[in-house]
């Protein structure tokens, strides 16, 4: 009997059997495991790339995301006069009648903390912008250059309406709220943040909530239980009134901020793994289970190494850490990406790891050590959130608090599928290590030395405590992520974006050649699904190569056209598919080091010099003694010329995007990494 509405008897006695059904079957079968994923961003409708905005040092994709901009003005006749400081500047087209806040920032030389003055309030700008603060002669006269940090304010009230989504049962909303230091410093108050869900013809305000300004300079992450709206279809608007400033009437100081808004549902756990990322910036292939003077330099990484598949014959993309990262982040080569420096930007058109991973409906969470792989130039892209740890400018590396603060985004997203990225300058130059990690490496035996040696094994005693101490931080990380009971479920990788020299080819530090001391990185994949542990790959792979591996696990789709391959087929035993030259490069004074590298030969080509360098990496490992051998030069010559023509390929923008301006307090981590003057 076919069971409709209109047979009631039937209808009750066939849902009554379907309950009972699923009772049986409930008992019967396990639970399946579910996880959280966000089905909904709702900072953007259409891009997994909307505006960022900070609050402190973490990025997040954000509503209501003020931009702001850079002045460099002239000071004033007599400065000194009456104590005070005077700046004058053009105002910009863009800027032109606008209500402002201005902001004076400024630092007393290199290595210097910056110093900010009180932000003053502009109700209406001019074409010039004129303004004066009380100077501090003894303190600040050595000060230079004074430069303006502007923003314009906003309206008290705004109101940002999202198109209308279907909210799973049991979903839930997550979001960060934020308003700007600067709230405190003009005393305008508390905000208050307001969602309203809106559907047929009801509005349900979900969640209100007043943010004191002196809580500003935060991320307030907040939770949103969405189960009576479970099955509509619903569209939010985020509000915020924020108190205004006495000098501009309607206009707010607050700078309010909504931060990854996102709706989350339960899905199946299924195969897909959590993905955790761990880049240990300067570590070189040899220093992972190195024994120096009868001492073993990483005793828990070579443990962790015998349960994963390690690379043996991995290299970089580039000698410093800007490009090397993106070509990690995005399976190209810098010649492709051409985020060279930290000033340069990602094209648009260049999908990125993140960016895939996010779309998948993994949490996406980074937390770096600032400096060269910075938000703006594109990392951040895909990411929920981005820190970046702007420690001490006289302690590069702070993997303690790198690796805690990874572990706290974790706790705040129990429950969730993943991928978290982890960057540490640990062991980057001023190699400056913990007195205890120091103690456990043997002294230098100075028998046999010569005297210009000395000096080169004695630096590179402090690298390798600084290796020894990264050792136990990734065996702390290890417990806790033990410890939160995601260990279980999540695939390792962990890997470097270049090495370092010691003298082997007469220099000391990174992005100065293309030889293999600054090439050769650490690369093991741990817990990845389908693999044997204690694999040993001899098969030359590079940076280019992380991307797809990570993505063909995670049973997505690979951006087309990129040179990257996945490495699973070597995983398995098989030979893996595709050319196997790969290439790097480097700036050096100027010119331009590009090389093309095989599992057995070796070419260098320098934009200042004639020819090529030739290398039998089998025979001379160390690249002591160039080949003389006209076919070998000329095979090379063919395969750098191949990869010079990938700078003339054109992007999908017309013009490439302008270089970017750095912060001031990236500008003196740079300046404490050695990158800069």
């Amino acid at each position: 009997m076919r069971v409709t509405r209109n047979h009631p008897f039937a209808f009750r006695a066939a849902c009554c059997f379907g309950v009972l059904a699923a009772l049986v079957s409930a008992c019967s079968e396990p639970p399946q495991k579910t996880l959280l994923e966000p089905i909904f961003r709702l900072a953007t409708e259409a891009s997994l790339s909307p505006p960022r905005c900070a609050a402190g040092n973490e990025f997040r994709p954000s509503l209501g995301c003020p931009p702001f901009f850079l002045l460099q003005p002239t000071v004033g006749k007599g400065k000194k006069s009456g104590q005070r400081l005077k700046l004058v500047s053009k105002t910009p087209a863009h800027l032109r009648d606008k209500a402002i806040v201005a902001m004076p920032i400024t630092r007393l030389g290199r290595g210097q903390a910056q110093i900010d003055l009180d932000p003053r309030v502009i109700a209406k700008t001019r074409p010039q912008i004129t303004l004066s603060w009380p100077f501090d002669s003894k303190r600040l006269a050595k000060a230079s250059p004074w430069r303006l940090r502007v923003q314009v304010l906003e309206p008290t009230v705004r109101e940002f309406q999202r198109s209308p989504v279907t909210i799973p049962i049991a979903a839930e909303l997550t979001v960060g709220l934020a308003v700007s230091p600067l709230a405190a410093k003009l005393d305008v108050g508390s905000t208050e943040f307001v969602i309203e869900a809106h559907f047929e013809d009801t509005v349900k305000e979900v969640f209100r909530e007043n943010l004191p300004a002196d809580e500003g300079g935060k991320w307030h992450n907040r939770r949103v239980d969405l189960s009576e709206l479970g099955g509509r279809e619903v569209r939010f608007h985020f509000i915020t009134r924020a108190n205004a400033h006495p000098d501009t009437p309607g206009l707010s100081a607050a700078f309010p901020l909504w931060g990854a808004p996102e709706v989350l549902a339960a899905r199946p756990r299924n195969e897909r793994r959590n993905v955790l990322l761990i880049s240990l910036d300067t570590v070189r292939a040899d220093s992972i289970g190195a024994v120096t003077r009868g001492a073993r330099l990483t005793p828990w990484f070579d443990r962790l190494s015998g349960e994963g598949v390690v690379f043996r014959n991995a290299v970089s993309t580039f000698s410093s850490t800007s490009a090397a990262h993106m070509s990690l982040f995005t399976g190209t080569y810098p010649a492709t990406h051409k985020v060279r420096y930290a000033t340069h930007h990602l094209d648009a058109s260049i999908r990125t790891l993140p960016e895939a991973l996010a779309k998948a409906g993994y949490s996406t969470g980074a937390v770096t050590e600032n400096a060269m792989i910075l938000a703006g130039s594109g990392f951040a892209r895909g990411f929920d959130s981005y820190r970046e740890n702007k420690d001490s400018l006289r302690h590069t590396g702070s993997i303690d608090r790198t690796f805690a603060d990874g572990v706290a985004w974790l706790e705040a997203h129990r429950g969730e599928r993943f991928f978290l990225f982890l960057h540490t300058y640990e062991a980057h130059t001023p190699y400056a290590p913990k007195p205890e990690a120091l103690a456990d490496v043997p002294e230098i035996d100075v028998d046999g030395l010569r005297e210009n040696e000395l000096p080169w094994e004695q630096t590179r005693r402090r690298y390798e405590a600084e290796i020894h101490y990264i050792d136990g931080a990734l065996e702390h990380l290890f417990s806790e992520l033990r410890r939160l009971d995601v260990l279980d479920d999540t695939m390792v990788v962990i890997t470097s974006d270049h090495g370092e020299e010691f003298g082997e080819h007469g220099g000391l530090g990174h992005a100065k050649s293309v030889y293999d001391e600054v090439l050769r990185i650490p690369l093991l994949f741990w817990n990845a699904a389908g693999t044997t542990a204690g694999q040993v790959v001899d098969e030359q792979v590079s940076l280019i190569d992380v991307t797809p591996t990570i993505l063909e696990f995670a049973a997505i789709s690979p951006p087309p056209r990129i040179p990257g391959r996945s490495l699973i087929p070597a995983m398995n035993g098989d030979p893996l598919p595709g050319s196997e030259v790969r290439f790097a490069e480097a700036p050096v004074r100027n010119t331009r080091h590009v090389t093309a590298r095989t599992k057995n030969h070796k070419w260098i080509w320098r934009s200042n010099e004639e020819g090529l360098l030739v290398f039998d990496l089998t025979a001379d490992p160390g690249e002591k003694t160039p080949l003389q051998n006209e076919n070998l030069s000329a095979e090379g010559q063919v395969l750098i010329d191949a990869y010079l023509a990938l700078d003339d390929l054109p992007q999908d923008d017309e013009e490439p995007a302008p270089a970017r301006v750095l912060d001031e307090p990236t500008r003196q981590k740079l300046e404490a990494l050695g990158y800069v003057e």
